[in-house]
């Protein structure tokens, strides 16, 4: 999910679904928002064919599924299922910018660090990443495995190192130190400095409640990370993925409609899903199809939803009593 953060800075969260061709996107609005106080249901006239969804909603704290009447508001945090290939023009309709991702600066050298370098070496061969790292043994070996990754050896918290990394000038800043404190303080401070997206590592619950005060774009939880991978394990025999959200207030899964399911030629309003559960997307022959209550779930189709805590148990037992998804 980091590198994907990367394409697309202007989400503080972004997961794939289908192969990619369905992207969970996750936005704060602000006042720059063009739609704001504009019924989710006038989106879908104004903008019909954009292909996405809003499938969830926080505000003030608060997390529900939205209805058609409901109106955007700022301070919202809203949730999207979309075509992956209407990303770019997902996040104009809602004020945000493709930021061309030129210069990446990762504050730490562990293996979350690591792995973001690794994977940024790969598929952004042109971009200038740096790792700024305290502990010399770290930054030692860090250099030694990555191939193209500037390794600075200092204290982030300190701006001579930042001013040497250029900070001002980075388009996306990731804390991912083992210090929850250090990370929030290296982002604001990344943030006053001029970085443009900073997204930073919490491992304790407890430091979420103020982070919407703060000017942080993203929280990588590592909590929520290991959540879906042990998920996946747990319900592989229903679905094929699934992504835990809002901490584990709601989570988005994925499944496949075979032969003996009861969704099997059913249109999605006369389904009988529990409450709670909102169907944003469907993958119907690599084709990312537009999605209604009159759609109608055939062989084959690849269904994204997202479904409220209180369903979840419901929706399991939902699924497996299609034996056919077991």
């Amino acid at each position: 999910m980091l590198a994907r953060l990367v394409a697309v800075s202007g989400a503080h969260d972004l997961i794939s679904f289908a192969e990619d061709k369905v992207r969970l996107i996750g936005l704060k609005l602000d006042e720059s928002c063009p739609v704001l106080d504009t019924p989710l249901g006038q989106l879908t006239e104004l903008f019909p064919d954009l292909n996405t969804k809003i499938v969830l909603m926080t505000r003030d704290e608060k997390v529900f599924i939205p209805d058609k009447m409901e109106q955007l508001q700022q301070n919202d945090d809203i949730y999207m299922i979309a075509d992956s290939n209407n990303t770019k023009r997902i996040l104009s309709v809602f004020g945000k910018k493709l930021i061309d991702s030129r210069k990446i600066i990762i504050i730490g050298a562990g293996i979350i660090a690591i792995n973001i370098a690794k994977i940024l070496e790969i598929n952004e061969p042109d971009a200038e990443v740096t790792i700024i790292e305290n502990n010399k043994d770290k930054a030692e070996k860090a250099a030694i495995q990555l191939e193209k990754t500037n390794v600075l050896l200092g204290d982030a918290v300190e701006s001579d190192i930042m001013i040497e990394a250029d900070i001002a000038n980075a388009d996306i800043v990731f804390s991912v130190t083992n210090s929850d404190e250090i990370n929030t303080l290296v982002s604001i401070l990344s943030k006053k400095l001029g970085a443009k997206n900073c997204y930073a590592l919490l491992n304790e619950d407890k430091y979420q409640p103020v982070i919407p005060n703060l000017d942080i774009d993203g929280i990588i939880s590592p909590r929520e990370l290991t959540v879906s991978r042990v998920l996946k394990y747990i319900r592989k025999a229903i679905v094929s993925d699934v992504h835990e959200i809002k901490d584990g207030s709601a989570e988005i899964i994925e499944f496949q409609i075979k032969e003996g399911s009861s969704l099997l030629g059913t249109e999605i309003k006369y389904s009988k899903l529990p409450e709670n559960t909102y169907i944003g997307a469907v993958v119907r022959q690599d084709k990312v199809i537009a999605v209604n209550g009159n759609t109608t779930l055939e062989l084959g189709d690849k269904v994204i939803m997202c479904l409220l805590h209180s369903a979840i148990q419901k929706v399991e037992d939902f699924l497996s009593e299609d034996k056919e998804l077991i």
